[in-house]
């Protein structure tokens, strides 16, 4: 294989990747640009406004999430950041 022929094959390798690289940017950003379909049942809710979920929202019941739990150090401390 001759150095012109080497070159050439390496070059057109590197113009395939580059648009390959630059195709998924265009791609990723267009996806993006798209306006977000509104589904059928939409509600707007103000501000503060208080949303009432029904039974099927509920999956997690515990009142806290416990961060930090030291049962030998002395006596037993929960540091919890509470769920809203």
């Amino acid at each position: 294989m001759s150095r012109r022929l080497r070159k050439l094959i390496v070059v057109s390798g590197l113009i395939v990747i580059t648009g390959a690289i630059a195709g998924l940017f265009w791609y990723n950003e267009w996806v993006y640009s798209l306006p977000t379909p509104i589904p059928p049942n939409y509600q707007p809710v103000k501000t503060g406004e208080f949303v009432y979920l029904d039974e099927s929202f509920k999956v997690y019941q515990r009142k806290f999430l416990p961060l930090i739990h030291r049962p030998n150090k002395g006596p037993k401390r929960i540091v919890c950041l509470r769920n809203l």
